[in-house]
This record gives C-alpha cells, sequence and structure tokens, in this order.
C-alpha cells in the first residue's frame, strides 16, 4: 500500500490523506510524495498565481531541478483552478497576469519537456481526488488500461467456464486490470464468484483499498 509524504505546508484536506507529515517531499522539489509498491510519484501543487509567482520569484526553476533529481515514475504539477486568457493575456482574479497565451504554453511545454506532466485540477477537492488515484497508481506493477484485449482462442469466448471468458468479465469492471483479473480468477475459482470470509485478501496486489472497492463490485452483483 502507498505511502504518502505531505509538506506541513499543505493544506488540511491533503494532511489527512498523509502517512507521513514532514519536510521530506520539499528535497525533492515537490509538496506530495508517494512511494507505491511499484512505483514513486512526486506531485508539486500549484495554483494558476502561484504558477505564475513561482516564475518570476525563481522558485520553479529550482523546483523543477530538484524534480529530475527524483527518478521517480511520475513526476506531476496539479495545476489548481481555471486557466482563462483575455486578449491572449493570462487572467488571475479578473486582472491581466501581464503572461501571454504563447509564454504559458512554452512554459508547459518546457515542463513536459523535463519529464514534468501538467495534470489541470478544478479545485483542493479534485487535488486531493488526483492523490488517492496516484496514489492507487503507484501500488500496480504493470497497468494494462491501453492494452488491448487479448484475442479470445477459438472457441472460448462463448463459454462462461473458460479462463479467458472470466477474465475479459471482469477487466470490464472499475479497477481491475488483466494481472488481478487472471489471480482472482486463480485464486477464487472463476465465475460466478462466491466470496466467503476474506477470501479477496488472498490475492496478490489485493491491498486494504483495493480489497474494500473490488468486494463492493462483487457484492452489487448478488443484491
Amino acid at each position: 500500500m502507498s505511502q504518502i509524504y505531505v509538506a506541513p505546508t499543505e493544506p488540511q484536506q491533503l494532511r489527512e490523506l498523509a502517512d507521513v507529515v514532514s519536510q521530506h517531499p520539499e528535497r525533492f522539489g515537490v509538496d506530495i510524495l508517494i512511494n507505491g509498491n511499484h512505483h514513486t510519484v512526486g506531485i508539486q501543487r500549484k495554483t494558476v498565481a502561484d504558477l505564475v509567482a513561482s516564475l518570476d520569484d525563481g522558485r520553479l526553476a529550482a523546483q523543477s531541478v530538484l524534480m529530475e533529481g527524483l527518478a521517480a515514475n511520475e513526476v506531476v504539477v496539479l495545476l489548481e483552478g481555471r486557466v482563462r486568457f483575455n486578449n491572449d493575456m493570462l487572467v488571475l482574479d479578473e486582472w491581466g497576469s501581464g503572461m501571454s497565451r504563447r509564454r504559458f504554453q512554452r512554459i508547459l511545454s518546457t515542463l513536459r519537456h523535463q519529464g514534468i506532466h501538467v495534470h489541470p485540477s478544478d479545485d483542493l477537492d479534485d487535488t486531493v481526488h488526483w492523490v488517492e488515484v496516484l496514489g492507487e497508481w503507484a501500488d500496480v506493477e504493470h497497468h494494462s488500461t491501453l492494452t488491448p484485449m487479448t484475442k479470445a482462442v477459438k472457441g472460448d469466448w462463448g463459454e462462461r467456464k473458460k479462463k479467458h471468458y472470466q477474465v475479459q468479465v471482469l477487466m470490464g469492471m472499475p479497477g481491475i486490470g488483466k494481472g488481478l483479473a487472471e489471480r482472482i480468477v486463480d485464486v477464487l475459482g472463476g465465475l460466478p464468484l462466491v466470496l466467503k470470509g476474506n477470501e479477496l485478501k488472498g490475492v496478490k496486489g489485493v491491498g486494504k483499498k483495493k480489497y474494500e472497492a473490488v468486494k463492493e463490485l462483487f457484492d452489487d452483483w448478488y443484491e
């Protein structure tokens, strides 16, 4: 299960997500550091106004150097708040910021070139959601979201007792990739799944959060 470190300067909603509140993430130029079972994620949270200010005072340049040294699987700037332009000038609190659309886009391109991804966030609540999602992502060894479904062996697709059929059905459920689907079928004996006790916890890759999420999905089948 992911270990989440949050800087003490972050809002209470983010600190409540933390396993550890400390200045440790700031050593790497980020506000939040996620050490997952298989991946590391660094997150720098910035409002649009703070992004502009950090360019003027040099903070973003210093932070980006530290972020490059993190050697994380994913380094993210969560840009919190609406990005608006008026006459091609960035708007901050109804006033122009002095930053053109072209310059703003160049900054985002430079960050991407350095391996730092910029994700929009509507507000603090959305940022909290992003942290939770990235924490779950960091716990998964192989991500199969973009992996095409395997071709059905001739005659297998229509036979519900076949493993291929059951794996494809499970992959249609939120949060279950190909690897986890195969392990569920192997451990629990295929569909229909009847959960007894904590059997699901015996499946590799099913931690506390995943257990509750998957169990809820299965429970819905039998309501």
